[in-house]
Parts: structure tokens; sequence; C-alpha cells
């Protein structure tokens, strides 16, 4: 046998061939005394961990100036761990006991052991040494403590560290035989686990070791499997809602998100949205590195990494089995970035994507792989993961060409699954969606993936020995605490990016992080700025002990703000001039010169470039290399903020406002931190930005150009300002604000896409939304339904004559605005609204109470943001509390004299709703609607009618056209209610809004079969049964929002998807009830 020469490889020889295989064995082996102790696979691995490192501790005291000491050794093990009576005594190490050493040299004889080529080798001694560094090991593992007995031998522990770290090292390079036997297959993956694996902003971590401790960086990186922690979209799990089935019973605030991952499963072809910083590449990357390391039989890194936590009684075989479900499980993974494929010039070429991946392994870095990969991308099909479609810029159409790539690869390759990633707002927009791909939307961390990152980023200090496990596990349960306690940091939190700064800083500043998004970039920018100008190198490589180089200050003879200002120019620049023709959404290039020429321009002493140059190399923190002669920012994020922090030192506002308008999709991100920074100085300041950004004047129509502004400045202020008090000089700032937000909210899809006209409608309600038909009960909008058949149902539905009088339904939902009027009358108080509710034991003079309330309740269960912002539909309702406010509007509107006295506000019927939907067999030449304060004494006796071009239509709208621009369901990827009035063209023939998607709506329909007879009881309201409701909600399917779908609910739910609007009947009508 030949055994390598390399003390690392020696270690993983050890691994695959000794101690696992042995470890493996006692636990297979079916001892019910070892069973009891070892109760989950996590021991397991820490007790394989545990003889190997003894193992190679053992080794590591053996003279071994020749490899054929280490070739004898290993070969002795191998024979004599294989024997029977050497296992028996080395399982005893599991149950706390100490082995027979006598035994094991009696086996050793047995065997014909000859010490004569070994003389400085004692048996004896190497198994003590052994079964020593094994207990040591033992401490060393969290999930051992308390299992077996340990000890802590100060000299062995600190040689066990370092071996363990060699291992992690080397175990990359060095598996188990892989699944293929192709060496040019291997050698991909693994060039693609190590792409993968690696984080971004690892120049944090190196600066936190020298930082947090008191010796040198161990240059030990941050690897993603380490820390990573499993993504959410914004749906949530539920059923595929038919007709006829059984509701489900778990209340829709209580439903599980769909994770990630199931909608990497579900779909072959997938677009994954979020915000900057969501973790769309993490996700992408970390798929790709499982998928590497299945491939590669790596015993840690694999498919069930991407599973969620082991649940109880769960066993190996169990995750196995589910992770060889996987549609993907097989399949080779290929990871590459959009915005290199179009500076290679290959946007629109249609073989773009097959040509970028042959000139990537070509140039002798495994050209021979490349016949392989394009049979592989036949069949059985490749998982390709592309990243950043955002950051393909849009000009010149590359964006689009690029569009047209990814669609002609996944039609010439139908076998490969292919997932895109893109920023929300960049995809969204008028053409640039993929034909054929579904999209899923990254939602934000909820508190307990908050909580898990942080607690895996801690643990990895602790592994590292960045910090020692007291302090770890103090920083990590201090910043949990204050993350939940504190709502402006917990906003933070639920972007992964700004989460990975905040512990990283938590630990930088030991325990006092800031609280805003520009401090934290701040104190960020200050760690890396503090790490790349003071990364000392040693200036000797000889023998005699290094001299270290000055900080770069120190060389340059210059000042912190001095270098900081040269930062930002840099920044600033790179950002104007980064190439359109290849990318909007990565960092940009700073060519060498630049950065030489601007250094020699601050220095107070003369630098010679090539010393320069010479200095910087391999430098890690604010700037880092990206090629030959060129660095670049380690995040985007950070060129942003140091632009932005240019910006407001060198430019007026007028200017800054000018380029956010302009170039919205460059400028974005930097203007609103330039509010942000602009608010630390003034209050002032960014009320004098959002008047310059926002140039809509009245009521005047606003150009493309002019609403970005506006919608720019209200986000400026939403982010920064106080909007408590805002000071009589800017309030018409706010009013004209407001104004251009309400024209986007009403805007064409071209310009302003669903997404867009949602976060506008929030926007608005935080800084006022002046639609006083929105936000007051006077002002109420009512939509004229004349009498007349209408079909009912299906497009096979029969035609119902029932409603032969004319009625009035509300434009939009009722919003919190307007349900808070009757809250603040004290309608939960007063016994006149609640007679059912009263029946049924469900209100009493302290409130209503359902049957799923913990205590009596004086308004609408409370939701997360938005759902309880005054221009949303209100939520967290039941029937009852419906019912009561239109009780009571009733009264109201006949005191204030708006309401004839044979009128009443109802809660419509299903068959009111369905045929305010989608219109009659007649409907009006154009809609008529009219405020409750303006309400006629004779309504709508002289509508002039046409015939309904389509009386069988399934959505209000006539025709179904792009659906997310006219409805906020499930595929808008929304995941929450929106303001009303954002989906216009969703509009009805009589005028209602969203009565398809945003949220469902009470009927007072009891769930009764088809045909429908109100005079058969279905409408009585003292039943105290499952009630319709109607219209879809914002995670609901495309079917469930079409005018015939029907749903039901118990009358007591309220919960954060049902809302209502109501109905303005003649009484006459309404007498059966």
């Amino acid at each position: 046998m030949t055994l390598p020469t390399t003390p690392e490889e020696v270690l993983v020889f050890l691994a695959s061939k000794i101690a696992n295989p042995l470890v493996s064995k006692f636990f297979d082996a079916g001892k019910k005394t070892i069973e009891a102790k070892f109760t989950t696979s996590e021991q397991k691995k820490a007790m394989g961990r545990a003889y190997l490192g003894g193992l190679v501790y053992a080794l590591n005291q053996v003279p071994k100036s020749k490899q054929e000491t280490y070739t004898a050794i290993v070969d002795l093990l191998e024979e004599l761990v294989g024997r029977s009576t050497v296992e028996a005594e080395l399982v005893k190490v599991l149950l706390s006991r100490q082995p027979d050493f006598d035994t094991i040299a009696d086996e050793m004889a047995e065997i014909g052991f000859d010490s004569s080529g070994l003389p400085n080798f004692d048996l004896r001694v190497f198994v003590e040494d052994w079964y020593e560094g094994i207990l040591t090991s033992a401490a060393l593992e969290d999930k051992l403590q308390g299992v077996i007995t340990s000890t802590s031998n100060r000299q062995i522990l600190e040689e066990l560290r370092r071996i363990s770290k060699l291992l992690e090292k080397w175990k990359m390079e060095s598996r188990g035989p892989a699944k293929s036997n192709d060496p040019d297959r291997n050698q991909y993956l693994n060039a693609m686990l190590r792409l993968c694996r690696r984080m971004d902003l690892e120049g944090i971590e190196r600066q936190l070791v020298d930082s947090t401790t008191d010796r040198k960086s161990n240059n030990q990186d941050f690897y993603l499997d380490k820390v990573y922690t499993a993504l959410n979209t914004t749906e949530v799990a539920r059923e595929d809602f038919l007709e006829g089935k059984a509701p489900r019973q778990t209340a829709p605030e209580k439903a599980d998100p769909v994770p990630a991952l199931q909608k990497l499963i579900d779909c072959r072809h997938l677009v994954l949205l979020g915000d900057p910083g969501s973790g769309k590449s993490t996700f992408l990357r970390f798929v790709g590195l499982c998928l590497s390391g299945q491939a590669l039989n790596d015993p840690d890194i694999n498919l069930t990494a991407l599973l969620p936590p082991k649940e109880e009684g769960e066993s190996e075989e169990d995750r196995l089995e589910k992770t060889a479900a996987f549609p993907f499980a097989n399949c080779l993974p290929v990871y590459l970035e959009l915005r290199n494929l179009a500076a290679a010039g290959l946007a629109g070429d249609k073989s773009g994507i097959l040509k970028y991946l042959e000139r990537q392994l070509g140039d002798g870095k495994n050209e021979h792989f490349v016949e392989a990969l394009k049979t592989e991308l036949d069949k059985p099909g490749a998982l390709v993961l592309l990243d950043g479609l955002d950051e393909v810029p849009e000009a010149n159409k590359l964006r689009e060409k690029m569009k047209t790539t990814i669609e002609e690869f996944a039609g010439t390759f139908p076998n490969c699954r292919v997932v895109v990633t893109s920023r929300t707002y960049a995809y969204t927009r008028q053409g640039f969606k993929l034909n054929d791909f579904a999209d899923a939307q990254l939602a934000p961390f909820d508190d307990q993936q908050i909580a898990a990152f942080i607690e895996r980023w801690y643990a990895n200090y602790r592994d590292l020995e960045m910090l020692n496990k007291t302090t770890a596990d103090s920083y990590a349960q201090t910043l949990i605490h204050k993350v939940q306690q504190r709502e402006s940091l917990r906003e933070l939190a639920g972007r992964p990016l700004l989460l990975t700064l905040m512990a990283s800083l938590n630990a930088w500043l030991k325990g006092n992080l800031p609280e805003k998004r520009v401090q934290l970039y701040e104190e960020a920018v200050d760690l890396l700025l503090y790490k790349w100008e003071r990364d000392r190198k040693p200036l000797d490589a000889g023998e005699k002990k290094a001299e270290l180089q000055p900080s770069l200050i120190e060389f340059l003879k210059t000042d912190r703000d001095k270098m900081r200002g040269l930062l930002n120019q840099l920044a600033f620049e790179a950002h104007e001039k980064q190439d359109p023709e290849r990318s909007l959404g990565g960092t940009a290039d700073i060519p060498e010169d630049k950065l030489m020429s601007g250094l020699i321009k601050i220095a107070g002493t003369s630098a010679h470039p090539v010393h320069l140059a010479r200095y910087l190399e391999h430098r890690a923190g604010i700037l880092v290399e990206r090629g030959v002669a060129v660095y670049t920012f380690p995040h985007r994020t950070f060129q942003e903020y140091l632009a932005a922090c240019h910006l407001n030192a060198h430019y007026p506002p007028a200017e800054i406002a000018d380029l956010g308008r302009k170039d919205p999709d460059r400028w974005r991100e930097v203007v609103l931190l330039c509010g942000a920074k602009a608010a630390e100085g003034s209050m002032d300041s960014i009320w004098q930005l959002a008047r310059y950004l926002s140039s809509c004047q009245g009521d005047s129509p606003c150009n493309r150009e002019e609403l970005w502004g506006t919608f720019l400045a209200a986000q400026a202020l939403v982010e920064s300002a106080n909007l408590e008090t805002v000071h009589q000089a800017n309030r018409d700032v706010k009013e004209r604000i407001a104004g251009g937000l309400v024209q986007i909210l009403r805007a064409d899809p071209g310009q302003f896409a669903a997404l867009e006209r949602c976060a506008a409608g929030v926007h608005l309600a935080k800084l006022g939304d002046p639609r006083r038909e929105v936000t007051d009960i006077e002002h109420l909008q009512l939509c004229h339904v004349p009498a007349g058949p209408f079909y009912l149902g299906d497009d096979k539905g029969e035609l119902d004559e029932n409603l032969v009088y004319d009625y009035f339904i509300s434009r939009f939902p009722i919003t919190n605005a307007q349900f808070k009027a009757f809250v603040k009358a004290n309608g939960y108080s007063d016994p006149q609204w609640w007679q059912e509710a009263r029946e049924h034991r469900y209100w009493n003079e302290k409130g209503f109470k359902g049957r799923i309330d913990d205590q009596p309740r004086q308004g609408p269960k409370p939701f997360r943001e938005p759902f309880g912002l005054p221009n949303h539909p209100v939520v967290g309702v039941s029937w009852y509390e419906a019912l009561a406010f239109c009780r009571w509007l009733s009264v109201v509107a006949r005191e204030k004299g708006w309401l004839p006295d044979n009128y009443e506000f109802l809660l419509p019927s299903e068959i009111e709703w369905e045929k305010a939907a989608r219109g009659g067999l007649q409907i009006p030449l154009s809609p008529q609607i009219v405020s409750l304060g303006q309400f006629p004494a004779a309504p709508g006796q002289d509508t002039p009618l046409q015939d309904n071009p389509a009386p069988n239509r399934q959505y209000p709208w006539n025709g179904e056209g792009n659906l997310t621009e006219h409805m906020n369901f499930d595929e808008t990827r929304l995941g929450e209610s929106n303001s009303v009035g954002a989906f216009g063209l969703g509009a009805s023939p009589y005028g209602p809004e969203e009565t398809s998607g945003n949220v469902w709506e009470w009927t007072r329909s009891l769930l009764e079969d088809y045909p429908y007879r109100s005079e058969d009881g279905r409408e009585k309201l003292d039943i105290d049964k499952r009630r319709v409701v109607r219209g879809g909600a914002f995670y609901y399917f495309q079917r469930n929002a079409r005018c015939s779908f029907r749903y039901n609910y118990s009358p007591y739910d309220r919960t954060y998807n049902i809302g209502f609007r109501i109905v303005l009947v003649p009484i006459e009508r309404t007498d059966e009830r």
C-alpha cells in the first residue's frame, strides 16, 4: 500500500478507512446499552469525530521521519481494528469504560507484528494515546456532554484543535469515493462546491478574528453550510380549494409559509424574487453546494442539509428517503451569474448559456468535461442556477435579450430544471417576465429564522475560536433579545444581508449594536476600512522575525478622513460610470491606476505607484481585488452607501433628486440612503430632498419621471423622517407627494407594476391618504347595480332572475379607517348592533369574543403591518362584527340625512355579490358611482344600459389579460393585502374594484346548494353556521378569484385574509331575513 506523505492526506485516509467505518460498525451492532446512550445521529457523528481525533492525535505522537513509518502503522491498524477482540475493547469507550490494553497487545502478537520495522513504535503507548485522545476530543463536542465521560487535557486539547482545522481544510478536497469514477466530472463538482461554499463579506469575519481575540488571525474562512438558514416564500401552505370540499381547520394566520425549497421541488422553471439582500443568491449557491456535495458523497454537505431540522423520531434513513424523492436529486448543478454572461457578449445568443459554460471549462480548466456536460444537459438534465437577471441592464435591450437566451435554453434542454433570481421591482415590469416560468417571492426572516441564524452564526464564532463559548452564547442571546424587543431592529433583521451585518457588528462592537440601517452601514464600512488599511503584512519572508508593514494611513502619511473621502468618491464615480452594457446590479470595477492616483493625491509624502501596488496586494476589506489590476467593493450595498455619502457631502439636494428621477434603476438605493443620511443631521434636510424629488403639482397628470421622483420621495420620508410631527413649512410637500402616490396607484402597469403600486399604497397610508372615499364614511362610494337577470355560477351557470330590484354595492372593501369610525363610536359596547351575537353568546358588555378569541375584543383582531394600515381592507373581523357595522352605518346614515328610510346597509347576499362582480345581461354604459353623503332620493332610475359583451365572464373585467396586474392573488407575489384602489384594471362593469383578489369578503348567505332561493332561509341572520365568502385573497389561487367561486368560514372566524364590502338594498326586499 502506498500512503501519501502529507499529514492532511493521512488524516483523510484515517477518516475514510479506519475511524468512520469502525464507529459505524459499533452503532450498527444494535447493542441496547449503546442505543440508549446515543439517541441522535448528531451524537453518533460527534463520536465518530472523537475516535478520529484521538487516532490522529496518537499518530502525531509517533516519530515519523519516514513515509514507511506511517505506512506500517496504518497497515497494522487496518488489520487490528478488523479483529473482533480489538473491536470489543474499543467499543468500551462508548460506554465510558477503559479498554484492556493488554488484550490489544496480545492481538498484535497474534497477527505476528514485527517491531523491528518500527523501532520507535510502542503499540501499548499508541493505543493509550488513542484512548486519551478520544476522551479529550469528546470534550470538544457539545453533543457528547453528559453522554460519555470526557477529559480536558490542555496539551491534548490544543493539539486536537489544530488537527480539527486541518481536517476541515482538507475534507473539501478528499472525501470518500464519489458517486462517479469520472475524474473530469469530479473535478467539475469540486470546483462547483468551492465556488458555492464561500461566503460574501468574509473580510468582515477575518477582521473579527483579529479584533475579538488576542492572537493573530487563523485565516479560517466562514463557510455557507455553517450558517445557512432556510428561506421561505411569501406564499402560505394551503389546500387546492375545490368547490364542495370541506374547508381547512387551521386559521390562515397560523398557516405555514411555503419554503423556497418546496418551490424548487414543485417548479421545473422558477424565478425567485426578492429585495436586495433577501438571500436570493445565497439560496442558489446553497442548493448548488448541497447538490455538489451529494454527488461527491460528502458526509456533511449533501441534500439532507436542505431539509428542516430533524424531527423527533426521524431517522437518518427517513431523511435520505426524502432527499431521494427530490426531482433534482441526481442533477448536475450548474451555477452562473447572468451579468458575466452579458459581459461576455452572449445576451441574445440562443446558445449563449452553453457557449459561456464551454468558455469557462476551456483554457485548460476542465475542457475534457465539455462534451459530458452537454450530454448531461440533454439527458438526464441539470439543475441550472442563473443568478441576477436584474443585474443585466436594460440598455440596448440587453435584459430583453437575456430573457430570450434563457427561454431558448429552457426550450433546447427540456430535461433541465432552471432557476433564475431577480430583484422584485426589476422583474415585475411589463415585458421582462420569462415565459413558462413560475415565480415566487422570498419572505423576510421571521422570528424563528432570525434566532436560528444568530445562534448558528455565533456557534461558528465559537467553533473557529473567534469567541469563547461563554461570550459567543451571551452575544447570541443578547442580540436575539434586542431584535425581539426593538421594532427598528426587527425590521432590519428580516433581511438576511442586514442580519449578517448585525451579527458581525454586534461582536465587533461588543454588544452595542446601532438600530438604524445607515448606522449599521457606517459601522460596517468603518470596520472594513479598518481591516483594509491596517491589514499588516510581513516585510521579510526570511527566518528572522519579520517586520510588519505600517498601516496604509501611516504609509501614506495621510489621515482617516481623507482616506474615507477618497473611498466615497471612488464609489460614486464607479457607480455613476458603471457600464450598463455589463451590469447595474453588481459592484463596479475600480481600475488599479485610478485607485493609485487617488491614494497618491491624498498622500502627505511621495509614494511610488509600484510600491503602493505591492503594498495593497492581497488585502481584504473595504476594497478587494476582482482581477488583475482591478478592485471592487465587497458588496453593492457598500458601493451604494459610500456613493450616497459622497453625494450628500458634495452635491445639492436638487442634483441628487435629479439622478433618482431620471435613472431610478441606478440611483434608487443611493437616493434612499442619501435621505437617511440627511435625516441624521437635520430633519429639514430630508424634507428638502423630498421637495426636489417630487415635482407633481395638484391634480395635473405627472409623467413617469415625475412619478418616480414622487415614489422615491415617499419612500425616503417613510424610512427616515418623523411623520408624526410635520412642520407647517413641509405640509405642502407631504400633500404633493400624497397626490402623486394616488396617481401611481392608478398608473398604467407599463409605468408602475403591481408591486410598485402596492408599495405606493403603503407609503400613502403612512403619509396620509387624501382619498376621502377611502378614509371616511360620508364619502364612502357606492356603485349602482340595476335590476335584471344574470348568469350565476361557472360558464355553464343558469340564468338567475331573483334580483328584480336595484341595489348599490361599495366600490371598495370597507377599510380600516372606515371601520375605525364604528369602533370610535363605541360600536363594540352598544347592544343594539349585536342581536345575533348576543343570542349565540359571542357578545356582552365587554365586547365580542368568538370561539377562537382568548378574551373579548373592542376592535378587530390586530395583525402585523400592512394589514392594519388605514387604506387597507379591514380584516380580523368576524361575520358578526361586519353585520354590526352595517347596522350601525344604517342608523348613522339616516340620522345624517344621507339615507332614505326605505334603504338599509347589509352584507351582500351571494347573488348580489356575484352579479355586482360579473355584470347582468345588461350593464351601464359607464359605471354610476355616488358617495354616501350625496346619495340621491330615487337612485338609479335613469341609468343608460347596454348589452353585456361577456355575461359569462370568469373575472370582473372582460378578458383574462395579465392577471397579476388585475388582481392581488398568489401569482402577484405580494403576500399580503393591498391598499384599495391599486388594481383599477380589475374593476367590474358596475364599478366595484378588487372583487377578485386582495381579501375574501363575507356575504350574508349560508352555504347551501344551488339553485339559489333566498326564501329558503339561507339569508337568515340568526343561524350560527358557516357563511359564504367570495372573491379569493392575496395568497389564494387564480381559480379561487373567479366570480363564481364559493368558499366558506365559520361566522366567528376573524383572520387576516377576510374583510367585507356592503350593499345598500331596499328594506322591503330583505323581509325574509
